[in-house]
């Protein structure tokens, strides 16, 4: 298995793909570097969206590392709907992962779109490869390792959050969470 970290960004000032961070993600962001430096992290890989490309920037900037903009780590399109009860979707995303709302994805067409990201990351190596994704991304890649990994579990899910991982064949087979880097 490859070992890499799994990074969830940094407090966003809103869910489009086009959203920057918040101020206080801004910060988040530079408290990353000192740990993410530590951990050795590299090469870089984020979602195109703003808020995961501003998450790794402050340390591929002090790394002199560039960010390789993965599409397939993007957020999940929970509906083409409006959805004013979307928790009780990604509930039952949970019990059912086949489960999508009109126009939507489910954990499995995410665990499916992410394989091909987290296998293109295996084939470039490295020596810790660092990738920063979101919530529902996460969940779904969680679940699909741990069956216990649950709703409370994705809404537990801290902004950011760092995670050491153990790749194999496009699937997480482990995951902890590494409390030392919280900013």
């Amino acid at each position: 298995p490859m070992d890499a970290l799994l990074i969830r960004h940094a407090a966003s000032s809103g869910q489009a793909p086009e959203a920057p961070l918040a101020p206080e993600g801004y910060a988040q962001a530079q408290a990353l570097v000192p740990c993410l430096q530590a951990l050795g992290a590299g090469p870089l890989y984020a979602s195109p969206y703003t808020r995961a490309q501003e998450t790794i920037a402050p340390f591929a900037e002090a790394s002199g590392q560039g960010v390789t903009v993965l599409p397939a780590l993007r957020e999940r399109r929970l509906s083409t709907a409006d959805l004013p009860d979307w928790q009780d979707h990604i509930r039952r995303s949970f019990d059912d992962p086949d489960h999508a709302a009109e126009g939507g994805e489910s954990h499995n067409d995410l665990r499916r779109r992410a394989a091909k990201a987290l296998a293109q990351i295996a084939r470039r190596g490295g020596d810790r490869p660092a990738f920063v994704t979101h919530g529902g991304m996460t969940a779904a890649l969680f679940s699909a390792c741990d069956a216990s990994f649950g709703f409370d579990d994705w809404r537990s899910l801290r902004n950011p959050d760092v995670f050491a991982v153990a790749i194999e064949d496009g699937v997480i087979l482990s995951f902890t969470r590494l409390e030392e880097t919280r900013p």
